[in-house]
């Protein structure tokens, strides 16, 4: 495939490479020159592979990279916060959000990149267009113990080639899971959402954007299982088709009250999952997990709800009517050989998580 910058998605100006995993979070979790195991995919299944992590980079336009530069030096410092457990405020978790965002669609351009686009993705977008574009979340859990280590899972998987949603990713004894997609949070915290959703070919939702109930639903995210995390999300219809955006979609006063910038459509950071509030302006502990993770097993669970995730995911059915003909056939067939993969996949790390289990006894 023809190489592309990750931020633009043009061709590379003046060449230069992102590290998509950023040179600061490799020393912040260890060796940078250490070994990640990578799963490949193709039609045929999976393949293990090594690939050295500071080499784990991609085509970049210089200017793209050294724009993004500001974003990476503000997110070590919040991320340096939270492995501290220290106060964080609205603005660092809009930062955090900023950042996986970037991460996110990173790892899904470069496992394209890597994998040889075994399912024959036509990338429509890239980092720039998707930073602050759509609703979006954190799971965040915390384990027992300060050991080093940097883990991602669910970014190499089939159905994320398609779409590219949910990840987990692991940070010494923080385990994050990232969640981004039109209408994850906005319709049960009460905001504005869309209906009569259809599959645009640039991945985005089209469809017609209500003012919302103004009443709070909950549990906000209806997750496959708990796994005890503190849960931070942002309610953004700023993706949403312009065409679609209606003002009196913005002008409801339950949306005033809740909105950050009422006239992109941007909402509030809120907490709390089974009983959702509005994060505080100024830093504030209430987001520091109340369970710490005893058991290492619980890494296996958080890769589990990932997964448990991208299978609800891929069996979803997606109105594929702005699809041309072909394109509708050859998306329905990938999207089902990826929910049979998941379904094969699942099992096996749950098996993984049993084993881990009694050998960490009772």
């Amino acid at each position: 495939m023809d190489r592309f910058c990750v931020f633009c998605g043009k061709r590379p100006i003046n060449k230069n490479a992102e590290h998509i995993l950023p040179e600061w979070l490799l020393k912040l979790t260890g060796d940078i020159n250490r070994t990640f195991t990578l799963n490949t995919f193709s039609m045929q299944g999976s393949s293990p592979r090594e690939f050295s992590a500071s080499k784990f980079k991609f085509p970049a336009c210089t200017k793209c990279n050294i724009d993004y530069s500001e974003l990476e030096g503000k997110a070590k410092g919040v991320m340096e916060d939270v492995l501290s457990l220290k106060p964080m405020s609205e603005e660092q978790w809009i930062i955090l959000l900023d950042w996986f965002d970037k991460v996110r669609i990173g790892l899904w351009l470069g496992f394209i990149y890597l994998d040889k686009n075994p399912f024959g993705v036509r990338p429509n977008f890239h980092i720039d267009s998707r930073l602050g574009m759509t609703d979006r979340a954190l799971l965040i859990a915390q384990r027992r113990g300060p050991s080093l280590r940097c883990t991602f899972a669910g970014s190499g998987t089939p159905y994320f080639h398609l779409r590219p949603f949910c990840f987990s990713l692991t940070v010494n004894h923080m385990s994050f899971i990232n969640i981004a997609e039109q209408n994850l949070v906005s319709y049960r915290l009460g905001m504005p959402y869309m209906n009569e959703k259809q599959l645009r070919l640039d991945g985005r939702i089209h469809g017609e954007l209500y003012s919302g109930t103004g009443k709070i639903r909950t549990p906000v995210i209806q997750l496959p299982f708990n796994c005890n995390e503190t849960v931070i999300m942002q309610p953004i219809a700023s993706g949403v088709s312009e065409l679609l955006m209606e003002p009196e979609s913005f002008e409801s006063d339950y949306f005033i009250r809740n909105a950050k910038d009422s006239k992109r459509g941007v909402g509030h950071v809120w907490i709390g999952n089974d009983k959702p509030e509005k994060y505080p302006v100024q830093p504030s502990s209430i987001w520091v997990p109340e369970v710490v993770q005893e058991r290492e097993s619980f890494v296996i669970s958080h890769t589990l709800l990932v997964y448990e995730m991208l299978l609800k995911a891929s069996k979803k059915r997606l109105d594929l009517t702005l699809f041309p003909k072909d394109r509708q056939l050859e998306y329905r067939k990938t999207r089902n050989l990826c929910s049979r993969i998941y379904e094969n996949t699942i099992p096996k790390i749950q098996e993984l998580r049993k084993k881990a289990e009694l050998e960490e006894g009772p």
